[in-house]
């Protein structure tokens, strides 16, 4: 996540993170999809041809969850697939109950 400012340069204006700890993670706060890993923040001074810009960026690690992943998506499509194959286990007479399946 970067912060800077497009319009006043270094001149007119300067970000600083405030402390050591300026970006902090609350322990309450819990994701669904990501457990959040490492962070840390940086700034800096970048230059572009119309001057110089103050940015302040500060990173974050996140690591997926695979369990969610497993009940919400692979698990639902692995089971459509194994209904779909049980046609082919019904007799071929048994047209009723292929028809069911279908539907």
């Amino acid at each position: 996540m970067c912060l800077k400012s497009y319009g006043y340069s270094t001149r007119d204006i300067i970000y600083h993170w405030h402390g050591p700890n300026a970006v902090t993670i609350d322990e309450n706060v819990h994701l669904a999809h990501f457990s959040i890993g490492d962070h840390y923040h940086i700034e800096r001074v970048i230059s572009l041809s119309t001057g110089n810009y103050s940015r302040l960026s500060a990173y974050f690690t996140f690591k997926r969850n695979i369990g969610f992943y497993l009940i919400q998506i692979y698990f639902p499509s692995s089971l459509i697939v194994v209904i779909s194959w049980v046609s082919f286990w019904l007799n071929r007479e048994a047209v009723q109950a292929r028809v069911a399946i279908g539907k």
